[in-house]
């Protein structure tokens, strides 16, 4: 949901701020997009200090499984 991250590869934006885990292992370009799903509990007012929401539109999840035909 951060703004910072939606569209970046997911090996970057693990680590990006404001994560604080210690790095201890780097991970190789995944080829995987950030994407920004429903918020549907919000953002706790604390951490609005730390991440600015995006203002993209939330993806339809069951499309983007169904259409990359990812099995959970």
């Amino acid at each position: 949901m951060d703004e910072n991250k939606v569209g970046k590869d997911l090996s970057g934006v693990i680590f990006a701020k404001p994560n604080c885990t210690i790095k201890f292992q780097g991970i190789p370009s995944m080829n995987v997009k950030e994407m920004i799903g429903s918020l549907l509990d919000g953002v706790m007012e604390h951490l609005r200090r730390f991440i600015k929401v995006s203002d993209k539109p939330p993806i339809d999840m069951d499309k983007v499984l169904k259409d990359t035909k990812q099995m959970f």
